[in-house]
């Protein structure tokens, strides 16, 4: 049996490669295909991320597309990221609350329920399912004629 170690590299299963791809395996046969995706080599050169950063003054930013526009605002009072994720979990819990009949006619989408709840033109709907309290019919003032009405000094 015959154990692989640091002194003998002919018993590596594959090839030693370094860091610029190359082999140092002689036999075309034994050669060993890196599963690494070179076309991103110069995004992960430091050395090409450093004069970048030299010659434009800007780390480039990998997430964003290269044409978009910085963007510059006020968002003092976007709440912190726990906060934003605490209020989305407040509201899906509200939503599953809600009867599964009234769930599915928004396929059990709380956003779809949320863009139904907030315009003006579906309170009626909303009443009829229950989630909005029934109007109030207004009192009707009654009107007094000069008859019914107290008299000036009358006793009471």
């Amino acid at each position: 049996m015959k154990f692989r170690t640091p002194f003998k590299p002919e018993l590596l299963e594959h090839p030693v490669v370094d860091c610029q791809g190359n082999s140092d395996s002689s036999d075309p046969e034994n050669e060993w295909n890196s599963m690494t995706q070179q076309h991103f080599k110069d995004e992960c050169d430091v050395n090409l991320i450093i004069k970048r950063h030299e010659e434009t003054g800007l780390w480039a930013n990998t997430l964003a597309p290269a044409t978009r526009e910085p963007m510059f605002a006020d968002f003092s009072d976007v709440p912190d990221y726990q906060t934003a994720q605490d209020m989305l979990i407040n509201a899906e819990e509200m939503f599953m609350a809600l009867p599964a009949s009234i769930r599915k006619q928004f396929d059990n989408n709380p956003m779809m329920f949320v863009d139904f709840y907030l315009n003006p033109d579906n309170e009626d709907a909303l009443r009829a399912l229950g989630l909005l309290p029934p109007l109030e019919e207004p009192d009707v003032p009654t009107v007094q004629t000069k008859q019914e009405a107290p008299e000036k000094g009358a006793a009471q």
